[in-house]
């Protein structure tokens, strides 16, 4: 999946997206603050650097699950699924918990 990427592009996964509007809802944030929030990012994230989710993403997902004991699994799994399936070995975040399904991380 990963043959359009290049090593140094910064790539956003479309669940990080969808966990950040998930946040947004439970937190009460208005409507039209949410449209400015993914207005904004649309600004800055081109389309073509969003990663996005396929069948067998989610159905890699649900089995990393079984490796996966904590609270807030669901993202977590698709976001480091979407990885592996683009090829993708490090990603950005101060979770360490994507060691488990053999990432690296940085923050």
């Amino acid at each position: 999946m990963n043959d359009i990427l290049q090593e140094d592009d910064l790539l956003v996964p479309s669940a990080s997206l969808m966990e950040l509007d998930l946040e947004l809802k439970t937190h009460a944030v208005s409507n039209k603050d949410r449209i400015t929030v993914f207005s904004n990012l649309a600004k800055i994230i081109p389309s073509n650097k969003i990663l996005l989710l396929t069948p067998e993403i989610f159905e890699h997902a649900v089995r990393l699950a079984g490796k996966a004991k904590w609270r807030g699994v669901y993202f977590d799994t698709l976001i480091a699924s979407t990885a592996i399936a683009y090829g993708i070995k490090e990603v950005i975040t101060t979770d360490r918990k994507f060691e488990k399904f053999g990432l690296r991380f940085s923050f």
